[in-house]
């Protein structure tokens, strides 16, 4: 996921593709969202989506709810964008040998990947942007619900471990700019209000 923005705009106030581009960008949330998707098999997309409820105040997912999601969408991510990685990773190992042709091909997958992504996110939007906005949710019961929905998600992986904290602190730090380092510290630890 690459298209970059050059301005930030606060997440609350974006659609699904556009605050996904925008926390995408943020320093490090690359890293941990391949990591997580590498090492647990998370969608990140389903990933970006949990945060993006959290941070738009539509809440917290029900496990039926998340099943319900993952299926409508587990066709296209298996049989349309996990293939696309799958090329365009191929290609970037070829690429170093192989030269300019293997980058440009590298290169065109790679937009197909992130139409296809595209694609994936409306779906996952169309599906919940029925659920209510709740206003008055302040940035804590936000973070709470933010985390709530990542593990939810992380808990549904058969390849689920301890020690994802550090990520999870970059996904709640570039979803909620002005929280404090301590605040999110507090949500990880189970000791927010």
């Amino acid at each position: 996921m690459k298209r970059n923005s050059t301005k930030r705009v606060e997440p609350q106030s974006q659609g699904l593709w556009e605050f996904s581009l925008t926390v995408y960008a943020e320093a490090e949330v690359e890293q941990a969202c391949l990591l997580m998707q590498d090492k647990l098999s998370i969608d990140v997309n389903l990933l970006l989506t949990c945060l993006w409820l959290a941070v738009t105040g539509r809440g917290r997912l029900s496990e039926d709810e998340l099943i319900d999601i993952e299926a409508q969408v587990a066709f296209w991510q298996k049989e349309i964008i996990q293939p696309l990685r799958q090329v365009r990773r191929r290609l970037k190992e070829l690429s170093r040998v192989g030269g300019p042709v293997h980058k440009s091909l590298r290169k065109s997958v790679s937009a197909c990947e992130l139409d296809a992504e595209q694609v994936e996110q409306q779906m996952l939007e169309q599906a919940l942007i029925h659920r209510h906005v709740d206003e008055s949710l302040g940035q804590a019961g936000r973070l709470r619900d933010a985390l709530n929905n990542i593990l939810l998600l992380m808990q549904r992986s058969e390849k689920m471990e301890n020690g994802w904290n550090r990520s999870l602190a970059i996904l709640l730090g570039s979803c909620f700019p002005s929280a404090t380092r301590q605040e999110i510290v507090d949500i990880l630890n189970g000791q927010a209000a």
